[in-house]
């Protein structure tokens, strides 16, 4: 005798399955579902899925025929998208309680990979914040001459930064720079990362940060500065320099970040 599936997983036709959409990717989605009819059929049914690629919370609701839900799958249309970190999805099964509400019964959830679907049964839960993130390169526009640089973490994501890098050109006022990479989340400093020397007048540098790295100063104008690792930063949270004695000629220019992202709930 075959196996009997799931009794929580039979549906009625006033159940649906839900799909929930967290990405920062413009890749549609399929949902493809199998389920075991009363008269012993299966019946397949394939959907479209277009989020939005703002990060924000999205509900897909599709109805389904009467009977147990054998599997339910979403895999990208597009080979070789999204990379990991980008798309956290959840499927669900949504009960009706009230002839205007449902009760959420989570399934499978957690971020498609590269080639990839999230599938029930085989798909253990995965909260957002689990698992490596999207590893992706933020470019800063250069600011005006004599101010500094600033970039703020995107609304419902996390940033983990890897590396900032920089060019700092200095005029020929006399002054000690300090150039320093700090973490601000509009109240509080909680991290303050100096070079290792003063950069004098008429300076071309190149400075670069890096996560558990050490610091040296192998020429004048050459910095590589190490600070703390696993740093996680979300939306509250701004990544800027803060030049000490900077002059109203100097010029931040190339400014490159290369950080791990995830987005969604628990981010």
């Amino acid at each position: 005798m075959g196996s009997i599936p799931p009794l929580d997983k039979y549906l009625t036709l006033d159940d649906q399955i839900m799909v929930t959409v967290v990405t920062s990717s413009t890749t549609s989605l399929f949902l493809s579902t199998r389920i075991l009819k009363p008269d012993g059929q299966i019946s397949i049914q394939i959907e479209q899925i277009n989020p939005a690629a703002g990060r924000a919370f999205e509900l897909f609701r599709f109805p389904v025929p009467e009977g147990f839900l054998l599997t339910a799958d979403v895999a990208p249309a597009t080979i070789g998208a999204p990379i990991r970190g980008q798309t956290w999805i959840r499927i669900s099964i949504a009960r009706k309680v009230t002839p205007s509400q449902f009760v959420q019964i989570a399934i499978a959830s957690g971020y498609l990979t590269l080639g990839g679907s999230l599938s029930y049964p085989s798909t253990l839960p995965e909260y957002t914040s689990r698992g490596p993130g999207a590893s992706i390169e933020q470019t800063v526009g250069n600011p005006a001459a004599g101010a500094d640089w600033s970039i703020a973490v995107p609304a419902s994501a996390v940033w983990v930064l890897l590396t900032a890098r920089a060019s700092f050109v200095t005029s020929a006022a006399v002054a000690n720079r300090i150039p320093r990479l700090q973490f601000f989340d509009g109240a509080t400093l909680i991290m303050d990362v100096p070079t290792t020397a003063v950069i004098t007048a008429s300076q071309t540098c190149s400075l670069s940060w890096g996560a558990g790295g050490t610091s040296h100063n192998p020429t004048g104008t050459l910095f590589s500065i190490g600070f703390p690792p696993a740093v996680r930063l979300n939306s509250t949270f701004t990544i800027r320099s803060t030049t000490t004695a900077i002059d109203a000629a100097d010029q931040w220019s190339n400014i490159r970040l290369y950080v791990q992202e995830w987005n969604g709930p628990g981010s």
